[in-house]
């Protein structure tokens, strides 16, 4: 798989749930350290902005220049196991988003 960079941030969501402005907080995963089996890998966000309790947050994952050997992020389609949390996507870099609000997306959160 040709090196690319992953990257991981949290972002503040707008009214109708969409990712929006810069990333709050943000760390990143050289692709060529990935397997290729289903496996969880850990990727330190590092300082940012201090997170508010009862807010929704977008965690959102790009992959810079990938145009084959992309990354895939594994999602439960049959039912939304994280409650307040569903599916977004874009196919556009972030300029329009699909919401699927019967799904969502696999991870585990660790912080102070």
């Amino acid at each position: 798989m040709d090196a690319k960079t992953l990257t991981v941030s949290i972002k503040a969501v707008n009214g109708g749930g969409d990712p929006t402005g810069a990333d709050l907080a943000s760390g990143t995963l050289d692709t060529s350290l990935i397997s290729g089996a289903a496996t969880w890998y850990s990727i330190e966000l590092g300082a940012g902005t201090a997170l508010t309790l009862s807010t929704q947050y977008a965690i959102v994952v790009r992959q810079d220049g990938a145009t084959a050997n992309k990354v895939l992020w594994r999602y439960d389609s049959t039912e939304a196991s994280y409650a307040g949390g569903l599916y977004i996507m874009s196919d556009d870099a972030g300029t329009s988003w699909i919401q699927d609000p019967a799904a969502d997306f696999m991870f585990e959160e660790w912080g102070d």
